[in-house]
């Protein structure tokens, strides 16, 4: 689910989430009476949600998913709107956000964030060509015979790296890192350098599954471990070994969209339709140090 359709299903739950509202007795004024020589409080009943554990969930949720859109004065008024809820004014603070958000539901489409708006523009290489190039050398990897479910990740990552290096200047750090465990880097493939300055980093895996704790470790490797530049662009290759492509790539998707990635996401994992049954490809943008870096998945379906 994207993020502007998460935001609209959050909003149309927002009269169920209303419901949640209970009273309470909330401290009003306390005063010391004379004659009876003891001091009494008075209290009023105020209406409630800012405790209940289903609206602070879904506030939350709110919040997460409003801070991934286009910033500008209204979203953050929103935002600052469903942070302020205290237990003395919640009634209050509802009925505006419920305002505001019943607008924005109505004008969400132009606050959505697309690849365009989050173009990285590098004189050394063109997205595109790079894409499509990486995109080349995967569907002839899928395409020879003399790559199949008993090839090893390292002739998988070398065949990768040869079709690279006919267009780009690579170089194979595999031979020279060393791994989280200080031991042989066979996992880490390949870096494409432009006038000997590292412009991409790509990371080979083979998965059957998703093995969730395996893949992240893929993922640190070849954003942080042996990207100490922070190059502008980053591929993980997975080479997939299972039997249910589909539903393989959809629990990735959903995976991805929960892993919390070393640097921050500026937008949802989304596919890319490149119109291939047994490929897929999906990308996402992360913000290091202020500087966007592009992120690419391919899942090759190996047989």
């Amino acid at each position: 689910m994207g993020t502007v359709d998460k935001i609209k299903e959050l909003i149309e739950q927002m009269s169920t989430i209303k419901d949640n509202f209970h009273v309470e007795n909330g401290l009003a004024f306390s005063s010391y009476d004379w004659s009876e020589r003891k001091k009494k409080t008075c209290y009023m009943q105020v209406e409630k949600i800012s405790d209940d554990p289903e609206f602070m969930k879904w506030r939350d949720e709110l919040v997460l998913s409003l801070l991934q859109l286009k910033k500008d004065n209204y979203i953050d008024e929103v935002i600052k709107l469903l942070e302020k809820f205290n237990g003395w004014s919640d009634k209050k603070e509802f009925e505006q956000v419920e305002s505001k958000l019943s607008v924005l539901k109505e004008h969400i489409e132009k606050y959505a964030i697309n690849s365009n708006d989050l173009e990285i523009v590098d004189e050394r290489i063109q997205e595109e060509k790079l894409v499509n190039k990486v995109l080349r050398a995967v569907s002839k990897l899928q395409r020879n015979h003399a790559y199949d479910l008993q090839s090893s990740e390292n002739e998988m990552n070398d065949y990768i790296r040869d079709i690279l290096d006919e267009t780009f200047e690579t170089k194979d750090q595999t031979r020279q890192g060393e791994s989280e465990e200080k031991s042989d880097a066979g996992e880490v493939d390949i870096q494409i350098y432009i006038d000997g300055n590292p412009v991409v980093m790509i990371e080979g895996v083979i998965l059957k599954s998703v093995l969730k704790e395996y893949l992240n470790k893929h993922i640190r490797k070849v954003l942080v471990n042996y990207d100490p530049n922070g190059c502008p662009y980053a591929f993980i290759i997975i080479y997939y070994k299972g039997n249910n492509f589909i539903d393989f790539y959809d629990r990735l998707i959903v995976h991805l969209n929960q892993f919390q990635f070393p640097y921050e996401r500026l937008k949802e994992i989304v596919d890319v339709d490149i119109e291939y049954a047994e490929l897929k490809h999906a990308q996402t943008v992360l913000l290091r140090n202020d500087k966007t870096i592009r992120l690419h998945f391919y899942v090759v379906h190996i047989v």
